[in-house]
């Protein structure tokens, strides 16, 4: 219930700051992502009203809204994600408080918006936070989970009462991390599936990256499936875009807006193959 409560007090928050167009949308897009099947009628519709937002949105506020359905996924080298996104003023403090390093944006403040500020500069490797070390050593150096910083830093928290990702005991979470061996087992075994095809269709549930001032992809949510992609050096996986850099996103209104989109990438040192642009070129 207080995850409930939270999550609702969070998007009435939002009523004061955003348009109201967006709020609505935000609301009932929350509503509907509890449904586990895209196919139907209902799950459809938001899709298609979902693009109509965010066009009518943006062609307002450019600089507030991105123009892409937040839904829709992209196709990326998981090498190409080497760091994580920032701190900023929309991190859901209650989660940077349980969670070690990563300060991220959450989708029921920040879904499909453009959002300034400092939080894209590239100063935290993904490849120096603990959950990337600990799982490199359990899976490559075949240590223990109980020997690992990871294991032993969340089973300190429990030890102080503090539930981790619906974990209360160490036995619960001993548990969690046999789910992650499977997980990894069933990737190495039948290749990395996206979340519609494991849980029959999400609207939103893939890794999440913000896309900084100059492209960069920077990480966001979806941590093991990323480390994971990661150490079996998968070539290609789908994630969801949450936020983007205004400088960035004016690119993609620049070719929104460009009869002579190569010309324009050209002059602007634009990647014509950047996976953000695969929709509008």
């Amino acid at each position: 219930m207080s995850k409930i409560k939270n999550m609702s007090e969070s998007i009435w928050g939002e009523i004061k700051t955003n348009h109201p167009i967006y709020t609505s949308w935000l609301i009932s897009s929350f509503v509907l992502c509890r449904f586990k099947n895209t196919n139907s009628p209902i799950i459809k519709s938001q899709e298609r009203v979902t693009e109509l937002v965010f066009s009518h949105l943006n062609e307002k506020y450019n600089m507030k809204y991105s123009d892409a359905n937040p839904y829709k996924t992209i196709q990326i080298n998981p090498k190409n994600v080497t760091y994580y996104t920032a701190p900023s003023i929309e991190v859901d403090q209650d989660r940077s408080k349980r969670d070690l390093e990563i300060g991220v944006f959450t989708p029921h403040h920040s879904l499909g918006k453009v959002v300034g500020g400092e939080w894209d500069k590239p100063v935290n490797k993904f490849s120096d936070t603990l959950i990337y070390k600990s799982f490199i050593n359990h899976f490559r150096n075949e240590t223990a989970w109980e020997n690992t910083e990871w294991f032993n830093h969340y089973a300190d928290k429990i030890a102080e009462g503090i539930s981790i990702k619906n974990c209360s005991t160490i036995s619960q979470f001993e548990k969690r991390c046999s789910h992650i061996d499977k997980l990894y087992k069933d990737i190495e075994q039948n290749g990395y599936r996206s979340q519609k095809e494991i849980k029959d269709g999400t609207l939103f549930g893939e890794v999440v990256v913000n896309i900084g001032r100059d492209g960069k992809l920077l990480f966001n949510d979806g941590r093991h499936r990323l480390t994971i992609a990661k150490i079996l050096e998968l070539p290609e996986i789908p994630v969801q875009v949450l936020v983007r850099h205004p400088d960035w996103q004016s690119v993609r209104n620049k070719i929104n807006s460009s009869n002579e989109v190569e010309n324009m990438c050209l002059s602007t040192s634009v990647d014509l193959s950047h996976p953000d642009l695969t929709d509008i070129l």
